[in-house]
């Protein structure tokens, strides 16, 4: 057991201080307390507490003068406001050629890529307007056809003759196709043509109505 405490220990010292100068990853800073606080279990309040001792010059006096960080006991929170904070803000340039770049890699998931796609294009669209009514409109529409863009070929095609109004029905849909494709197509085979797509879709599509009649018919 005094071996388990002393490692504790030494874990929590590995941490370093975070000043809030230019060159320090706030993002990466937070990871390593998160990491850390998860290995030896500790709680919110720890959490929050190992936070604020290793904070130091800019990052302290912000978190003594602002009115809401001082307060804040949160670690959650305390981490949402440091980042905002100390976060290195990325360049209109940078976060437009991270945008145009965005497309599906060979084992990403239909879900994991919208994520992708909204989180790059809410810092897009922010940086570029002020106007909040605009930016709502400008980011769904942004949004979906980005994700349409960024979807494998074979995928996208499907999913786009279906004409999705949003990004929420275009996932559905590229979701239903993933799920089709996992079910109906061996692993190590890449090489599938979008009339192999469109036949197992038709085939999903045939049992389901299939099932729904039986469904009906059947007695419960």
């Amino acid at each position: 057991m005094p071996k388990n405490s002393n490692m504790s220990e030494s874990l929590a010292d590995l941490i370093p201080a975070f000043s809030g100068k230019d060159g320090e990853n706030i993002t990466f800073w937070i990871t390593q307390i998160k990491q850390i606080a998860t290995l030896e279990n500790w709680n919110k309040d720890k959490k929050a507490i190992v936070l604020k001792l290793h904070c130091r010059d800019n990052a302290l006096k912000f978190l003594i003068e602002d009115p809401i960080a001082s307060k804040e006991n949160d670690f959650e929170n305390l981490a949402e406001i440091l980042i905002k904070k100390f976060e290195k803000k990325q360049s209109f340039q940078e976060i437009q050629r991270q945008f145009s770049t965005i497309s599906q890699k060979q084992n990403q998931l239909v879900k994991d890529l919208t994520n992708e796609v909204s989180m790059v294009a809410n810092k897009y669209v922010n940086v570029e307007n002020t106007n909040q009514n605009c930016d709502s409109i400008l980011k769904e529409s942004l949004k979906l056809t980005k994700f349409l863009e960024a979807l494998k070929p074979d995928i996208s095609l499907e999913v786009k003759k279906c004409g999705p109004k949003d990004l929420k029905s275009a996932l559905a849909r590229a979701r239903n196709i993933e799920s089709a494709l996992e079910q109906s197509c061996d692993n190590s085979t890449n090489n599938i043509s979008n009339v192999d797509i469109h036949n197992i879709l038709k085939e999903n599509l045939i049992k389901d109505q299939l099932i729904a009649v039986l469904t009906h018919i059947l007695p419960h």
